[in-house]
Parts: C-alpha cells; structure tokens; sequence
C-alpha cells in the first residue's frame, strides 16, 4: 500500500490543489463583486487552464509511473479528458486561438463529471454505474489516500477541470478578451 506520509510530493500537490480550491472561492466572489482581477483572468484563460492541465498531467503521470498506483477505471476516464487539454491549449498559446475554448470547455464539464462520480463512489455511495467488472481491478471508491482528511485523486481531478472549466467560460464571456492576448 502506497505511504503518503512519507511522500513530500503528495502534500505539495495537495496544498496547490487547496490553493485551487480557495482561488475558485476567491473568483466567484469577484464575479459577484465585478472585480476587476476578473478581467486579468479572462485575459490568461488559457494559460491558466494550460498551466492546470500540464500540472494534472505530470501529477497523474507521477503517481502512476513513480509511485506505481495503478489507475481505476475512472481514473483512465477522467486522463482521457484531461491529457489532450496539454496539447489543445498548448497549441493554442502557441497559435494564439481562441477558438479552443470550447473544445476544451467540453472536455473540461465531461472530466469533471467523471471526477463527480468517482468522488460519489469514493463517499460510499450506491453505484449508480459499476466502477469495473474486471477481476482484480482497482476499486473505484477506494482512495488511494486523503491528505488534509478530504484531499484524494478525485478531488484532485475536479479541482483542475472545475479551475480550466471557469477560467474559459470567464474569458469566453469577457467581451474584452477577444482584445486580448491568449
């Protein structure tokens, strides 16, 4: 079994995520306030949600091939939607296109369904779908570990697609960010 107590790294991605967490906070107040750190949002949308999605990436890609968790099958969902973000907003930094947005909106709501619904199974609740009917698979509602008593992989996940979920719909409904740079 994998000792998070003992991995410095673990905790450094958990406190970035609680960061995440308290950012998501932080912006929907000033959505409500109409500040104007809104506007410096929109403006770096995608390279924010870039930033989210190589950061996701590497974390997945580190606790699957350094620390050797294997991945559930819900785990494999949610990188389906979160590894080509990289490429996606990547090129579009690259090309400066906008245009992006809602291919990787898209991607973003459907990873973090995923994310909800292991995050349900992981509360033990009722299976609305079955996590894996291979014998001897990962078990879906099993965390692999909970830093801070709340922080797991799922949480983790939901966290980056909610981040690059708001900050494209805040620069999509920015009228100033078509000004902008990507």
């Amino acid at each position: 079994m994998y000792d998070y107590t003992s991995d410095p790294i673990t905790y450094l991605v958990a406190s970035l995520v609680l960061l995440g967490q308290i950012g998501l906070v932080i912006i929907f107040i000033g959505l409500i306030a109409k500040s104007k750190f809104i506007g410096l949002i929109a403006k770096n949308a995608i390279l924010l949600s870039f930033i989210i999605a190589l950061s996701s990436t590497l974390g997945s890609l580190y606790y699957s091939v350094i620390v050797q968790l294997e991945p559930c099958s819900l785990c494999w969902w949610q990188r389906i939607f979160m590894f080509p973000q990289v490429l996606i907003l990547g090129i579009a930094l690259y090309k400066k296109d906008l245009g992006v947005r809602i291919y990787s909106l898209a991607l973003a709501i459907a990873g973090g369904l995923i994310s909800l619904y292991n995050l349900y199974l992981e509360l033990n609740f009722n299976p609305l779908l079955p996590c894996s009917t291979a014998p001897g698979a990962v078990d879906c509602s099993e965390p692999y570990f909970r830093i801070f008593g709340f922080m797991s992989i799922p949480v983790m996940t939901l966290t980056a697609f909610s981040l690059i979920a708001v900050f494209l719909l805040i620069n999509s409904q920015n009228k100033n960010s078509e000004k902008t740079s990507v």
